[in-house]
């Protein structure tokens, strides 16, 4: 579980994640000419990591290399996130078709985000991020569009063909909701029952 974590992490430090999560104010002030002028990318795009100064994250990108997120369900994720009292300001720098840059301050340090059109289902980013102390971390990679998604979709995808698939397959092959619940009763049972319902299809539609 520690290290789903953390590579769920290494993905959303990313700016393209990091901008279809935006809630609030910041939705608005996100609405990047890269991305149509939307409050947030669409689609199904995969991450390429070509530099990170943490080698951990580098060898978690390696992992997760088949992987892609969807935007589309980022974006409805958000929604249902309650807006909370950010200490952080986001100050968009360049806005273009062809680049973005956007510079975040926070009280734990500052970050500078690019975004840089490659071809039309490619762009280049780098991350830059500067804590306390003067720490610095950095990121670049590039983000290749792999398609239509949907709302309903689950966050991730990935590679039906993958060991991370294959695994995931044989241990929910033997999963039921009913015995996951077993031991409740009446309303309680039924709800349960509809969340794991709903947990294994949403756990099964990523590897689809």
């Amino acid at each position: 579980m520690t290290r789903n974590r953390t590579l769920v992490r290494a993905w959303a430090a990313a700016p393209l994640l990091w901008c279809a999560m935006a809630t609030g104010a910041h939705a608005t002030e996100l609405r990047l000419e890269i991305f149509g002028n939307q409050p947030n990318p669409h689609g199904l795009w995969k991450t390429e990591l070509l530099e990170a100064s943490d080698k951990d994250v580098m060898a978690n990108a390696k992992a997760m290399s088949g992987a892609a997120v969807c935007m589309d369900a980022a974006a409805e994720m958000a929604k249902n996130v309650k807006p909370t009292e950010s200490t952080c300001t986001l100050k968009v720098v360049k806005n273009t078709r062809t680049v973005a840059q956007i510079d975040k301050q926070c009280p734990e340090g500052t970050t500078v985000m690019t975004m840089t059109r490659e071809s039309r289902d490619s762009i280049l980013f780098e991350s830059i991020e500067k804590g306390k102390g003067g720490v610095i971390s950095t990121m670049k990679g590039r983000y290749r569009y792999a398609g239509a998604c949907s709302a309903d979709d689950s966050l991730m995808k990935l590679d039906k063909d993958s060991d991370a698939c294959q695994r995931m397959r044989a241990e929910t092959a033997a999963m039921t909701p009913e015995a996951a619940c077993g031991q409740l009763e009446g309303a309680q049972k039924a709800d349960c029952v509809r969340r794991a319902e709903s947990s294994l299809a949403k756990t099964r539609k990523m590897c689809e």
